[in-house]
């Protein structure tokens, strides 16, 4: 071992903090998972709310494009943050954001729905619950665009459709998500693999009805 060594890496870290600051440094041994899996997770959730709030801000450029497209633009936003990351890849079915970290032997499935009908959600929420994720992990979220107005509204009466037992979906309790904005809870469900599993449900803001030219 080099006897400069231990200062080239103090430089070099010195370097990365004036170039990106402490947080930004912090946030990058987080995304490659140095720091644990559930630091991991938290800068994932972290940066998915960015991708989203990137998607708000340009609401009215996003009236008529599809699922599809507007997954990919959240896919290709994290892309750029170096998570290992793909779209609608075959996932034990056709996932529609598939996170991957080999080193912390993670996999992070989000499904993906423009809010048209609570049943539609509910089969998403399923798909990705019974279908896709495994048991092996045990997170995942539910990303829901919404068009349509009063979207508090529509997030309160979707968690009480989430309780309902009929439904088939198991969920065992809904808390409130303490990181996110007022546009983010957490569902917990029983996995048919006996775990519990976690959905964050992620809310974009679509409606776009400006009313500045309104006489």
């Amino acid at each position: 071992m080099s006897a400069n060594e231990p200062a080239d890496k103090d430089a070099t870290l010195s370097a990365l903090i004036a170039l990106f600051g402490p947080q930004g440094v912090r946030d990058w041994n987080d995304r490659a998972g140095l720091n644990g899996r559930e630091r991991f997770l938290a800068v994932l959730e972290r940066d998915l709310d960015l991708a989203i709030r990137e998607l708000e801000s340009d609401a009215q450029h996003h009236q008529d494009r599809g699922e599809d497209l507007m997954t990919r633009m959240i896919v290709s936003f994290l892309r750029g943050r170096q998570y290992s990351v793909k779209s609608d890849p075959n996932e034990r079915g056709h996932t529609d954001i598939l996170v991957e970290h080999q080193m912390l032997n993670l996999k992070w499935i989000g499904e993906a729905k423009i809010h048209t009908a609570y049943p539609v959600n509910a089969k998403g929420l399923r798909q990705l619950l019974f279908r896709y994720a495994s048991g092996a992990d045990d997170r995942g979220g539910l990303i829901l665009y919404v068009f349509n107005e009063n979207a508090l509204a529509m997030m309160d009466h979707w968690q009480k459709y989430l309780m309902d037992p009929g439904l088939r979906m198991d969920t065992l309790r809904i808390e409130p998500d303490l990181h996110g904005t007022r546009f983010r809870f957490l569902s917990i469900h029983k996995h048919p693999v006996g775990i519990e599993f976690t959905i964050r449900h992620h809310f974009v803001l679509l409606h776009f009805a400006p009313r500045d030219r309104e006489s």
